[in-house]
């Protein structure tokens, strides 16, 4: 299980969303010193 965010603004998203974050061990991973996801992009909060 894990669970996930999203930032949004007040406004409704429109067009395509942006890349996802991922967190393989083939991309990001999980070790790194800081996340800063865009707007209307989903991140990984916890997994368990």
């Amino acid at each position: 299980m894990f669970l996930a965010g999203v930032f949004l603004d007040p406004n409704e998203p429109s067009g395509t969303a942006p890349a996802r974050l991922a967190f393989g061990t083939d991309a990001l991973g999980t070790d790194f010193s800081n996340l800063a996801p865009v707007l209307n992009q989903t991140f990984l909060l916890a997994m368990n």
